[in-house]
């Protein structure tokens, strides 16, 4: 399970155990440094859970991230997408799948609306969060998740991922900056690129 997923073997292990012994928590908190890998988990544990390649054109899967225009991830986005929405019995499956990525954005009143779901959930529901400042999310909303915890890239990783994505490695004074993510290796790799390629 979780082939596609580079890394990460415990986290995939806890997640993969929840599912063959059908204990799948109601809410996850996907936390660890930016660029790992999160979200690429957590798209294919909502793949796995709604029997589904397409999640876009999946009624179950609703995926919530900050607006364009706002600097928060507002009450209004949770409300719509999630409150009024998860006593809707499941479409296709037996679960509803929601993913709030970068959820330390969410402003006060959005977790608060949020918590009153994670408190009495339909026992189909299943919600992701995903993060980097685990700190910023309210402790009663902590409280009431499974934390599922990613550790850095390891070296080896990162140069299959940088291979399968730009046809490259790091150079190796470079890999110490990336610090074991993805995210700054592809960035210090385009930097490469133009500096070779423009200059």
């Amino acid at each position: 399970m979780f082939e596609k997923i580079i890394g990460h073997e415990e986290s995939k292990e806890i997640l993969a155990s929840d599912i063959q012994n059908t204990k799948v928590s109601h809410a996850y908190l996907f936390s660890g440094i930016e660029g790992v890998g999160k979200k690429e988990l957590a798209l294919e544990f909502a793949k796995v859970l709604l029997n589904t390649e397409n999640l876009a054109t999946c009624v179950d899967f609703k995926y919530i991230d900050k607006l364009p225009d706002k600097k928060d991830i507002i009450v209004e986005q949770v409300r719509e997408k999630i409150v009024n929405d998860v006593y809707v019995a499941p479409a296709t499956c037996n679960y509803k799948v929601y993913i709030i990525n970068d959820a330390h954005l969410m402003n006060g009143s959005a977790q608060n609306a949020l918590l009153k779901t994670l408190e009495e959930p339909p026992h189909y529901v299943v919600i992701i969060l995903i993060t980097h400042s685990e700190e910023e999310l309210l402790t009663t909303v902590i409280s009431r998740v499974k934390p599922i915890k990613f550790k850095a890239l390891k070296s080896a990783e990162i140069d299959l991922l940088t291979e399968k994505e730009v046809g490259k490695k790091l150079e190796e004074d470079s890999r110490e900056y990336a610090n074991g993510s993805l995210k700054i290796a592809l960035e210090l790799l385009k930097v490469s690129y133009y500096a070779n390629h423009i200059y």
